[in-house]
């Protein structure tokens, strides 16, 4: 019962009491003095008290005056109608309960609404009684105003009304459970997400809606909740009509009597799907990142070797003729080490901190070259469908591609009986209603999809993951790799997969606001100079073939093993008049100046100074743009002679890009 309800209650009890009192009045009204009393009385109550015989009030007192409006002799007149003081809804109810009185039946206190003098609403309840007044039967009634309760009661129904509504249309799902762990109440949040009707669920133990785990930690932990554990935050997972399931955060407020024991709690549960993607998206990236140190070091180092590798071979070859057999094995070996060079760009993916050469590039060409150098040989055919209206995008290209060929790769791998791979490229929006954690605006999505043996549910998380592969060939590092690509390059990707039917990547890359400008390529040669280059590299094997090649080429060269070696000499050049033409410096010298610091120090001494970055870490942010930090172009490890001579031809004819 409710404080409104009691105040009902109260005023009934307090009615009833006074009509006994005017009854047992009434039965002395044969005397004068009786008389008096029951006016006295009546005068001084806080309640309206009239007496109504056929129809017209033969006593109101003071109370009905001031609260009517009216003055007695207008309640007495014979004109005034006793019924126009009820309000039109409630003058049926007034003249049934008058006739029933009239014909000895008792009538309990009932409420209804009259009108004052001025036309004010007034809410009341009344209790009513047949008695005999001047020989007549008639009816006594006594009127409490309840305007006040009345509003009260409005105001209670619209809060409730309020709450409800902000409880039912809440983001997270609100539920209250019973010492025995029986939902009693929840919001129409919590149905809706766990796919039933609220009716469903109120009357069920909450642990029918818990995984097999979160079933068991509840049973466990359930029993023991005290008053000393009255909040507390835990995590468990739910599972909706249709079997799937999500994760939640759960605080929840117990309650307990005063020996202690536990009557209901109070649970607040929020969906953390989305957290829970954000948290294996960063585990995933802290592992990339972890191997990508390693696998920049080794890189770095076998490039260095490679350079060595691929510069003799090159000069080699220039002695040889081509129809010469050393120089076809020679052709040959240059393949590999291409190969090879390409497993180190795979490897340089992983570096920490590195970014992709962009440039402004469509994907056309690249998907259909990408996709037709991994199906080659393979049993799978390939279906490309491209948007005609394709956009651009600004990308590294030879990552991009890569990231397509080990899609591609994949489900090659995936279809052993052969198949087809469908790439599909289209332009596309992206809203925050997407769900993806990627910024709002235009996108370019790529699509493989094979029909191959799919990937099981509980692989799906672990599928980026360097080193975890399920299929007996390939090394683990394709889908990896794939994924680093796309996260440098502000994208993202994510699959679809049903096991024994398909799988399907998706890839979202971000349109470049650049127009495109397409370049003729053009064959290899060899473009001799004249000048002196200073080449500064801390390992041995590169300055010694880069020398030669150099040297070959028309070039006078002077060695500097790091930063400090290569300031020296450029300043000596500079007093001998004998200055350098070009500078070539290494970005990382273990233990020593790198070319950031020293080109730096070099642009001081002369800001004309000619400056080539080299390294063998080819997304090192300087590689990219390597203009804001004063160089004039760059040369990637291993270089070949014919790129070697072209760029240092065109740093010191002031023809680089």
């Amino acid at each position: 019962m409710n404080d409104k309800d009691k105040t009902k209650e109260q005023l009934i009890n307090e009615l009833s009491l006074l009509r006994q009192r005017i009854a047992e009045l009434e039965h002395s009204k044969t005397s004068s003095a009786g008389e008096n009393k029951f006016r006295v009385l009546a005068d001084q109550s806080p309640n309206m008290i009239f007496i109504n015989m056929k129809g017209k009030v033969v006593y109101a007192n003071k109370k009905c005056e001031e609260i009517m409006g009216y003055s007695r002799e207008e309640f007495y007149s014979p004109a005034f109608d006793f019924m126009d003081l009820i309000v039109p809804e409630h003058k049926e109810t007034i003249r049934a309960n008058l006739g029933r009185h009239l014909k000895g039946e008792e009538i309990p206190p009932y409420e209804y609404a009259i009108l004052s003098k001025g036309g004010s609403r007034i809410e009341t309840i009344i209790t009513t009684k047949l008695i005999e007044y001047e020989g007549n039967n008639a009816i006594l009634g006594i009127v409490t105003e309840i305007t006040n309760i009345k509003e009260v009661e409005k105001a209670l129904r619209e809060s409730e009304t309020k709450y409800r509504d902000l409880y039912d249309n809440a983001p997270d799902m609100y539920h209250t459970l019973d010492k025995d762990g029986i939902i009693t109440d929840c919001n129409e949040t919590e149905a809706r997400m766990l796919g039933y009707k609220k009716e469903e669920i109120i009357g069920r133990p909450v642990a029918d809606f818990f995984t097999e785990e979160s079933r068991r930690l509840f049973e466990k932990d359930f029993p023991d909740l005290n008053h000393e554990k009255s909040l507390f935050n835990i995590e468990r997972e739910f599972v909706r009509k249709d079997g799937t399931t999500f994760p939640a955060n759960l605080n929840v407020f117990s309650e307990h009597d005063e020996n202690g024991k536990l009557t209901r709690t109070r649970t607040i549960a929020r969906d953390i799907t989305e957290i829970k993607q954000i948290q294996s998206e960063l585990l995933k990236a802290q592992k990339l990142e972890s191997v990508g140190i390693l696998a920049g070091g080794i890189a770095h180092d076998f490039n260095n070797i490679l350079t060595a590798i691929i510069g003799n071979i090159n000069l080699a070859k220039i002695s040889l003729r081509p129809e010469d057999l050393t120089y076809e094995r020679l052709a040959e070996a240059e393949k590999a080490c291409a190969n090879a060079s390409k497993l180190t760009h795979q490897l340089l993916t992983f570096s920490k901190g590195g970014e992709p050469v962009k440039k402004t590039l469509s994907l056309a060409g690249l998907i259909k070259d990408s996709a037709g150098l991994a199906t080659i040989g393979s049993n799978v055919k390939c279906e490309i469908t491209l948007a005609d209206d394709l956009c651009p995008i600004e990308a590294d290209e030879g990552q991009i591609g890569q990231a397509i060929n080990n899609l591609v790769i994949n489900a090659v791998q995936s279809m052993p009986k052969g198949g087809t791979v469908s790439i599909s490229a289209k332009n596309t929006l992206m809203q925050k209603e997407s769900g993806l954690p990627l910024k709002d605006g235009k996108y370019v999505q790529i699509t493989v999809t094979d029909h191959g043996i799919g990937i099981p549910k509980g692989q799906l998380q672990k599928i980026f993951d360097p080193y975890f592969t399920t299929k007996q060939k390939g090394s683990g590092l394709g889908l990896a790799i794939t994924y680093s690509i796309i996260k440098n390059h502000n994208g993202h990707i994510n699959l679809k997969s049903k096991p024994g039917q398909e799988t399907a990547f998706y890839i979202y890359l971000p349109v470049s606001q650049k127009p495109l400008i397409e370049r003729k390529s053009k064959e290899e040669e060899i473009i001799r100079g004249k000048g002196r280059i200073l080449l500064m590299d801390d390992e041995e094997i590169v300055r010694t073939i880069a020398g030669e090649i150099l040297r070959h080429i028309g070039y006078d060269v002077e060695f500097a093993i790091n930063g400090e070696e290569a300031i020296t000499a450029f300043k000596n050049s500079l007093d001998s008049g004998t200055r350098f033409d070009a500078v070539i410096l290494d970005l990382t010298i273990p233990g020593g100046m790198g070319g950031k610091e020293a080109v730096k120090k070099l642009m001081e001494i002369t800001p004309e100074v000619k400056a080539i970055a080299s390294s063998g870490y080819h997304n090192d942010p300087i590689m990219a743009n390597f203009r804001e930090y004063g160089f004039k172009n760059v040369i990637p490890k291993p270089y070949k002679v014919s790129q070697l001579s072209e760029l240092v031809y065109s740093v010191i004819a002031d023809q680089s890009p």
